[in-house]
């Protein structure tokens, strides 16, 4: 049984993804392809859902990707940050 609930996305996040969609809010989501828990499956459920989500799979990578590759999971976390700053800015300029 354990083994067959690793093996499934994430189910059931339908609503919070949906929420994420109609709230307009920047959503990053970090995937590794190796992981047997949150399968890479969830990665696409989730960017059919919310349409604006960047989806990032860090390759050759298991569960606890944020531990076991923090280097390249930071970066992507920070380079989101800035170009949501980036973005910000220009729309403030445009105003």
């Amino acid at each position: 049984m354990l083994n067959i609930l690793r093996h499934l996305p994430m189910r059931y996040q339908d609503k919070t993804y949906q929420s994420l969609e109609n709230g307009g809010i920047a959503t990053l989501a970090i995937f590794a392809d190796g992981d047997d828990t949150v399968h890479i499956d969830s990665a696409e459920v989730l960017a059919s859902l919310v349409s604006n989500a960047k989806i990032v799979v860090i390759e050759s990578s298991g569960h606890g990707v944020n531990f076991r590759r923090y280097k390249e999971v930071n970066s992507e976390i920070l380079s989101f940050i800035d170009n949501l700053a980036s973005d910000n800015e220009t729309e403030n300029i445009a105003r």
